[in-house]
């Protein structure tokens, strides 16, 4: 692998945010979701009384439109 190829990475990032913003959204969010539900969930007394909140958030906030 030449580092002509790795040069090209952040304008292909960004070429793929611009054409599918929503779900590179979507996808950033669910995974920065999980790891505070995977780090937090065991410690926090408000997750485990609210756990229809999360539950929300996890299915309507990672779905597609």
């Amino acid at each position: 692998m030449t580092f002509e190829k790795i040069k090209q990475y952040p304008a292909q990032i960004s070429n793929v945010f611009k054409r599918f913003p929503l779900p590179v959204s979507l996808g950033v969010f669910s995974a920065l979701y999980a790891i505070f539900l995977v780090h937090w969930g065991d410690e926090s007394n408000f997750i485990s009384e609210h756990p229809r909140l999360y539950i929300w958030i996890a299915t309507f906030g990672s779905s597609p439109p």
